[in-house]
């Protein structure tokens, strides 16, 4: 798995694009929606997912280790 996050958000626009249009074409039926509304949605999907990743990311970092020990001195000084 990659943790590439424009590859994942390609990814769940494709799918989201897609059930779009199986919504439109089989559910709903109905002519309001065209494929400019659908590509607006995904582009903004898109954009989302990007966002989304870049938050949490600066609210938990990848490099924060929660097991680190703490560095404690414990021996007399030497001075």
């Amino acid at each position: 798995m990659t943790n590439n996050v424009y590859i994942l958000a390609f990814g769940v626009s494709i799918i989201f694009f897609i059930c779009k249009l199986i919504e439109m074409k089989y559910v709903d039926k109905d002519d309001r929606l065209t494929i400019k509304h659908i590509l607006r949605d995904t582009v903004i999907v898109y954009i989302s997912v990007v966002g989304g990743h870049f938050i949490i990311n600066q609210i938990i970092p990848n490099n924060l280790s929660i097991e680190k020990t703490t560095q404690v001195f414990t021996d007399p000084p030497n001075f």
